[in-house]
């Protein structure tokens, strides 16, 4: 694999959009026991391209680049997953909610409208996250086993050196860099939507309990991406597996029954019993998810403008952030990012406010998409012409990612001479 195919990989995996479905156009290659379809390409060089902000039809020789990456990008997310798979490695759904939410927001900001978006692929919002979901989970499993995979990869101050040495003339201008710290309020909703949610469940479930089947009902109301194509069915799953919540509940029911309405993370569920093996379990539910209103989304606000009013340096946004901020990658660090490429944050609104703040300022409540945030800027690294003295951090993430991918590239090959890998002209 080239130098260029190897570090795009992850890119091209991210912006995975699969319809894998073999009346759409055939088999375009077979890697072990797993096949790629002709669509599933077609739909995933889309996407990348609108990412791109190229036009799938008029670059003919760049979507031919991008069809060759994309392709080499699935055979590799393939051979990876059949490995993962092995030691089982697993995400939970929440991830991927979160995942495919920020993979949304950022495709919907360069589509520049959901409705431009929908065009584009000829579906509605809600059908493109549920095909993309399954794809979504796919590339967190790689991710996540690629991160035990270069555990082990270190980078010393002189390979860093001849990195630099190497290709100091092909890194380009570095950005500059942002130390953001945040507080972020998500817009969640209130007992009103809950209890319509609720309601709705208990409706679902009566007809249930008159007759009407639980799949076809799962595959018409639940927002579950992940199991409504399947009916609601969840497959079996591990004690231990599944959220507390929903893993009690079920472990609690005989073959073919039906619970009432439970609460999860998710959402709020009715969960039927398949089907029980040992300490593992088949169950199907129907998940509704209850939308905020404006009601809650003032509510949200208030907090925020209360927040802001009583942060004004950086060791108190740490205090509330610790205490109120739902971000829980940050949440546990004081609220801090760290430097960061605004146009990489994952939402995407953002890299238009920040550079308009002032230093070490509170800003007042920023809204983006699904929640308020209070950011303050503590300091900022120039960008510019790539240097050793000024751009240290930068150099050496750069250099330890080509480590990285000459590493995985040989694992890769090592791995893809024991695995049957066919591709179709």
């Amino acid at each position: 694999m080239k130098l260029g195919s190897q570090l795009t990989v992850l890119v091209f995996l991210f912006f995975s959009y699969c319809f894998a479905q073999q009346s759409l156009g055939g088999i375009t290659a077979i890697v072990g026991d797993k096949i790629i379809f002709k669509s599933e390409v077609v739909q995933i060089v889309q996407m990348t391209a609108l990412n791109m902000g190229i036009d799938p039809n008029s670059n003919e020789e760049k979507i031919k680049n991008i069809s060759e990456g994309v392709l080499q990008s699935l055979i590799d997310q393939h051979l990876v997953l059949s490995v993962a798979e092995a030691e089982s490695v697993i995400v939970s759904s929440r991830e991927v909610d979160e995942a495919l939410e920020r993979h949304i927001a950022s495709v919907l900001t360069r589509a520049g409208s959901e409705s431009r978006l929908e065009e584009i692929f000829g579906k509605s919002l809600r059908e493109l996250k549920r095909e993309l979901w399954p794809d979504i989970h796919d590339q967190l499993v790689v991710e996540r086993f690629q991160s035990q995979l270069f555990s082990g990869v270190v980078i010393s101050r002189k390979e860093v050196e001849d990195f630099f040495s190497t290709y100091k003339d092909s890194i380009g201008v570095l950005p500059e860099l942002y130390d953001i710290q945040w507080l972020r309020l998500s817009i969640t909703p209130g007992r009103k939507s809950e209890h319509q949610s609720i309601e709705k469940l208990d409706e679902i479930r009566q007809r249930i309990v008159n007759g009407e089947d639980f799949s076809s009902l799962a595959s018409q109301y639940s927002q579950d991406p992940g199991s409504a194509r399947n009916g609601g069915e969840l497959g079996f799953t591990a004690r231990g597996t599944l959220v507390p919540e929903y893993e009690e509940v079920a472990l609690g029911l005989s073959g073919g029954e039906v619970s009432g309405v439970i609460r999860s993370p998710f959402g709020f569920h009715i969960i039927q019993m398949i089907e029980r093996m040992g300490e593992k379990m088949n169950t199907r539910h129907i998940l509704l998810i209850p939308l905020p209103s404006e009601a809650d989304e003032d509510s949200v606000y208030v907090l925020a403008s209360t927040l802001a009013d009583s942060i004004n340096t950086s060791k108190e946004l740490s205090v509330f952030a610790a205490k109120y901020s739902d971000d829980g990658t940050s949440k546990e660090r004081g609220g801090h990012l760290g430097f960061q490429n605004i146009s990489s944050l994952p939402y995407p609104g953002l890299a238009q406010v920040i550079p308009k703040l002032k230093m070490n300022e509170l800003s007042t409540p920023i809204w983006v998409k699904t929640a308020y945030f209070l950011i303050m800027i503590n300091n900022i690294r120039p960008g510019g012409e790539p240097s050793l003295g000024v751009h240290w951090a930068e150099i050496e993430s750069l250099a330890l990612g080509k480590k990285k991918s000459d590493f995985f590239s040989s694992w890769l090959s090592k791995k893809s001479s024991s695995v049957y890998i066919k591709v179709f002209e």
